[in-house]
């Protein structure tokens, strides 16, 4: 049989040996199989089979012990079928009794090792291992390991993965992951919970609960509710109310609802946030019921992005999130809604330079704002036309069906006049978010219409340049340039730029990329923003 990479020792003492070289995982995935189960149709198929028992009696519902013995069942098979192997500078994952999956990766290829811990997770001190390769967004998981087990695995891998032969060149030599000290490591941020001020500020959450309420709505019999006697009396002392009273009760309550489920799932999802740097790794563990622990390494973090929502921006907040390779999507957020200075405190000592959070933007120029104002122009002009085409279909509508045409008119206008408004107010934002720096490690790309976004790259991470025209661009001399990368998004757009200066801000990043391609000196980049 085939030993461990390296050889066992007292510390790699739960790895595989030669007498027993694949492992199973923790026998206490038995009960987490059957609550996923459960979580998946489990449920369902009860409520089906009880509503079957109303059509066809009550000997149906005898099936229901049967489904409880099939998911308890379903459980012991996923033990008994599921086991991993670490040896010969790869990790192995087997799964299925009937059809059986392999999933195979070298070590040398991990990217990184994440702990999971849901809440029965934590209840039964196991945690979910999650492993990356960065070939693609397939991850290999083991759902269920003990704590400190799953905890020794991501040491290992991540040591084994600098270690290993074909580790790539310029990482075989750092600091193996493993000492107390780089377990510890530096702390570079802590959740304050007056944070959780910012929550209610980010209104994307209302979508999601004006969701709920219309799914609930669809549930509810109204013809049931008509015949309740106490909903028929607060039916009419609510329309012997005031509607402006009754209008400002209901604003108020509702803005108290969603402030207290804002924030409620602010401190749920980022509770005891910590932020630690090692020498190479940085990690960050957070949750209340799951609890998360992401590890990235350093080597393969190119840059940073600062969003800030019109609200938070108003309220000086931001988000942080890292553009990395070899992790899922790209992007991880590294920290939670926070004030500025705390996200460019972090931000700068991650990059190791404070300027490409905070320097100036340098601004595109009157044509770059030339051509947002027409885009403003027609999307207010398209507003108008169907504001017209509304007036216009109820003057030609029969007069016995004809609405009361000034009430609609008047509402027509109104729209049409808030249309132009949050035009003039999307220009006058994109405009002023709209820019580019070069420090001397980095490009700036400053964008977003009424969310300011500033994405900072690496210039080591940037692998091509592409300057993208489109019809209106070139009429006014405006490009779009391009880095690729394959970090985060796979490419950081500075928008509307000049094309001269577009050329000339790449041939400053990476002169040697395009000076077989120029001819004559390029032109500089324009002036910084005040």
């Amino acid at each position: 049989m085939s030993e461990p990479l390296g050889g066992p020792t007292q510390e790699d003492a739960w790895l595989p040996t030669a007498d027993s070289p694949w492992q199973r995982l923790d026998p206490r995935s038995i009960a987490v199989a059957p609550v996923a189960a459960v979580k998946g149709g489990g449920v369902p198929a009860m409520i089906g089979v009880v509503g079957a028992a109303s059509q066809l009696g009550w000997w149906a519902l005898l099936a229901i012990p049967g489904l409880l013995v099939a998911i308890v069942l379903f459980g012991v098979l996923t033990y008994l079928s599921t086991s991993y192997l670490v040896a010969d500078g790869q990790v192995r994952v087997r799964r299925g009794l009937l059809n059986r999956t392999t999933l195979t990766a070298n070590l040398d290829k991990v990217r990184s090792v994440d702990l999971e811990a849901p809440l029965l997770h934590r209840v039964l001190g196991i945690s979910r291992v999650e492993i990356g390769t960065g070939v693609d967004n397939t991850r290999i998981a083991l759902d269920s390991l003990g704590k400190q087990q799953a905890a020794d695995l991501r040491q290992f891998l991540l040591r084994r993965a600098h270690e290993a032969p074909g580790a790539d060149e310029g990482e075989a030599d750092l600091p193996a992951p493993d000492t107390a000290a780089a377990e510890e490591g530096e702390e570079l941020g802590r959740l304050d919970p007056r944070w959780a001020r910012f929550a209610p500020l980010k209104l994307g959450g209302l979508a999601v609960i004006a969701g709920g309420f219309g799914a609930l709505s669809q549930g509810v019999d109204g013809d049931a509710i008509s015949d309740m006697a106490w909903a028929d009396a607060t039916w009419q002392w609510l329309a012997e109310q005031v509607l402006l009273l009754v209008l400002l009760v209901g604003f108020v309550v509702a803005l108290v609802a969603w402030v207290v489920l804002s924030v409620a799932a602010y401190l749920i999802h980022w509770w005891q946030l910590r932020l630690t740097r090692t020498p190479d790794t940085l990690r960050l563990t957070a949750g209340l019921f799951t609890t998360r622990s992401t590890t990235l390494e350093l080597s393969r973090i190119r840059g940073l992005r600062l969003n800030q929502a019109p609200l938070i921006r108003w309220a000086d907040g931001g988000d942080l999130a890292t553009y990395a390779t070899g992790v899922e999507e790209g992007v991880t957020a590294i920290l939670p809604t926070a004030p500025v200075g705390e996200v460019e405190r972090v931000g700068s000592a991650l990059l190791g330079d404070a300027a490409p959070l905070t320097t100036p933007l340098q601004e595109h120029g009157p044509a770059a704002r030339a051509r947002l104002r027409f885009q403003g122009l027609v999307s207010t002009g398209i507003g108008a036309a169907i504001g017209l085409g509304v007036v216009l279909a109820i003057h030609q509508a029969p007069a016995d069906s004809r609405p009361d045409s000034l009430p609609v008119i008047g509402i027509a206008a109104g729209l049409v006049l808030l249309n132009g408004l949050l035009s003039w107010l999307a220009v006058h934002w994109q405009y002023r978010h709209l820019g580019h720096a070069l420090t001397a490690r980095h490009l700036v790309a400053g964008s977003g219409v009424y969310t300011a976004q500033r994405e900072v790259l690496e210039i080591e991470g940037i692998i091509g340049w592409v300057v993208k025209q489109s019809l209106f661009q070139r009429r006014r001399g405006l490009a779009d340039l391009v880095a690729t990368t394959a970090a985060g998004p796979e490419q950081v757009v500075v928008h509307d730029v000049p094309r001269g200066r577009a050329v000339a801000l790449a041939h400053r990043a990476t002169p040697e990329m395009l000076a077989e391609f120029l001819v004559g000196e390029p032109p500089v980049s324009g002036p910084a923003r005040p």
